[in-house]
């Protein structure tokens, strides 16, 4: 595979499955791949084996190393001022930002496309939001009070 994404910088603030694998795949392109995750609980899917409600093979997480294979991940808490400030510099080196999270839930963390445009002004050529779709009935509910993924269908801004 060529690197044709050699150069571009992806970060993600995406939980479970349906946003990281397509990091995966721009990891698998070349892209340079920051996964954001809390720093004491992490993504939730990472303790499906650990919780013992999924059969691992030994101590390897496949439904986990899957999708988020070929990233660097750093754990922030994002939640407080110092941790969105983090974020905050690392994005403004980003070329891209991905995350599943709500729109009530962006808002709140101040992570929606609204603050990473302001932040970020021109920085960022591009900021995806998935998934939200203006007509899904499930765009203002939560799994886990994150994400959408399984229920709506996707959108990019």
């Amino acid at each position: 595979m060529q690197d044709v994404l050699a150069g571009i910088r992806v970060v993600e603030v995406a939980s479970w499955t349906f946003v990281p694998i397509s990091g995966a795949v721009l990891s698998e392109w070349g892209a340079d791949v920051i996964k954001i995750e809390h720093p004491a609980s992490g993504d939730p899917q990472r303790g499906l084996i650990s919780s013992g409600l999924i059969p691992g093979a030994g101590d390897v997480n496949f439904m986990f190393e899957i999708p988020n294979r070929g990233k660097r991940s750093v754990g922030l808490d994002i939640s407080t001022d110092e941790g969105r400030e983090l974020l905050y510099r690392l994005v403004e080196t980003a070329d891209v930002f991905v995350t599943n999270y709500l729109p009530d839930v962006r808002k709140r963390l101040g992570i929606d496309i609204d603050d990473i445009r302001t932040r970020l002004g021109l920085g960022c050529r591009h900021v995806t939001t998935l998934p939200s779709s203006r007509r899904s009935r499930w765009r203002r509910r939560s799994h886990r009070g994150r994400n959408d993924a399984p229920w709506s269908g996707s959108r990019s801004r």
